[in-house]
Order: C-alpha cells, then sequence, then structure tokens
C-alpha cells in the first residue's frame, strides 16, 4: 500500500538558500554604510586636526608680531606700516632669514620681521599641506578697517588679518579643496 501524502505537506526547518541571499545582501549593503562613515569619519578628524594647526600658526605670528610692536606700531599705539610684517595675496614670502638675527650684535625691527616672516613661513609649510601657490595666493596678512565688509585688507585702519590656505585633498577623487582659517587681531 503506497501512503497518500496529499494534503499532508511536511514543515520546513531551517532557512532556504534565498533567505540567506537576502541576508548577505542586506548585511554587505549595511557594512558598506558603516565602512563609508568611517571615511568621513577620518576625513573630518583629519579636517579639524589641520584647522587646528592653523589656528596656532596664526596665533604664533601674532606672538611675533606683538614681540616685535617696533616693526609695526608708531607712537600712538596705532599700525603706522605694514611695510614689514605685511604680506598680500599673491606675493611671496620672504625666501631667507635676514643673517644679522642670528648673531650677537641683533638685528632691527624690520629684519627680525623679515626673519619671522621667513621662519613662519617655513613653519607652515611643514605643518600643512601647503604648496608654493597655496602659501603665495591664499595665505596674507594685511589691515583691514572694516572686518565685517566684503572687502578684505583695504590697508586702512589698525585691524591686521591673518589668513591661512592650504590644500585639502579628498579620498574620493584627486582635486585639491582649499581651506582657510583667518585670524583677527589688534596689535
Amino acid at each position: 500500500m503506497k501512503p497518500n501524502y496529499s494534503g499532508h505537506f511536511k514543515k520546513q526547518t531551517g532557512v532556504s538558500m534565498i533567505e540567506i541571499l537576502v541576508l548577505v545582501i542586506i548585511m554587505s549593503i549595511g557594512l558598506l554604510g558603516i565602512a563609508g562613515l568611517q571615511v568621513a569619519g577620518v576625513r573630518q578628524t583629519t579636517n579639524s586636526g589641520m584647522q587646528t594647526q592653523a589656528m596656532l600658526l596664526a596665533d604664533d605670528l601674532i606672538a611675533r608680531i606683538r614681540a616685535n610692536r617696533e616693526a609695526i606700531v608708531g607712537s600712538g599705539s596705532l599700525v603706522a606700516s605694514m611695510a614689514n610684517y605685511g604680506k598680500k595675496n599673491g606675493v611671496a614670502f620672504p625666501t631667507a632669514a635676514e643673517a644679522a638675527c642670528s648673531t650677537s650684535s641683533g638685528c632691527t625691527p624690520a629684519q627680525m620681521a623679515t626673519t619671522d616672516l621667513f621662519n613662519w613661513s617655513q613653519l607652515v609649510q611643514n605643518s600643512l599641506p601647503v604648496n608654493a601657490a597655496r602659501l603665495s595666493n591664499d595665505t596674507y596678512i594685511c589691515l583691514d578697517s572694516d572686518t565685517t565688509d566684503a572687502t578684505v585688507c583695504d590697508g586702512l585702519g589698525s585691524t591686521l588679518v591673518v589668513q591661512i590656505g592650504w590644500n585639502e585633498t579628498s579620498s574620493t577623487d584627486s582635486s585639491n579643496n582649499i581651506q582657510r582659517y583667518q585670524m583677527i587681531f589688534e596689535p
């Protein structure tokens, strides 16, 4: 006698191959999302570190300017000249320090300013991803009479603006994004 199987299906136990395939696809998408978040987190941490480094470099230059006030401030405690510490957009930093500043006889405030700018530009190049063009075009020190308007560095007033620019290389493409940090102060 043959058993009658009509109407009596055995209940399935275990997991089918299709269910496993769907599970693998969903897990893969989730893991790719987590990996993307990790990459974005690392990039933001790097950018934050560069921003902090730029802030410290700007603060270092401000300390140098304040230590050599004679090179910038006149008799009335106002900025008399930006000839010593000023650096316009598109102009290169000094290419060498003044030799007199390394001797026991010392140097003039103007020579000290040149040495400060040279040494500081070397610090910027060693601390941030900066090429010569970026250092020349996006890093400047200037006077601005109104820091709230669109005109930066009008050459008037007593407020100094220090801007540092550097290259941020994206991990997703080969283009360079320019990052900038700007500090405003009264000497």
